[in-house]
């Protein structure tokens, strides 16, 4: 019986993992390859920009390293600042920025976010012109 209408019938399907990601995520501690931002507990104007292509982990360690021969810059920042030298270095202090898939791509976003935010802690790359 037809009215004199056109009825066209299509059915659409979807993927499930269109709604939501099927993939567990990373855990801080163990991703890699990112840009990560380190925070001062006592002023907040003071951030350090930096990169690693090691899990999390193994970075935030060498940072808290305050006997190391050569300190990196948030060593020698938690050695002259009281209120990071009270409380131990912790994974929390560390924010990522970015995760990226090499370790070339980290560097790009490193040296990009570094020229836009100026971070304090950076100053020794500003001046040896190491990140741009």
């Amino acid at each position: 019986m037809n009215n004199g209408l056109d009825v066209n019938i299509f059915y659409d399907t979807c993927k499930v993992g269109s709604f939501f990601s099927l993939k567990s995520q990373t855990p801080k501690a163990l991703m890699s390859n990112v840009v990560y931002e380190f925070t001062c507990k006592h002023d907040a104007n003071l951030t350090y920009l930096g990169k690693t292509k090691r899990h999390m982990t193994t970075r935030v360690k060498e940072h808290g390293d305050l006997d190391a021969r050569e300190k990196t810059a948030v060593a020698s920042h938690i050695v002259n600042c009281q209120t990071c030298k009270q409380n131990k270095l912790v994974l929390d202090d560390f924010e990522v920025l970015k995760q990226c898939k090499n370790d070339f791509e980290t560097k790009i976003h490193e040296a990009l976010l570094i020229r836009k935010f100026r971070p304090k802690l950076n100053v020794q790359l500003y001046n040896s012109g190491a990140s741009f």
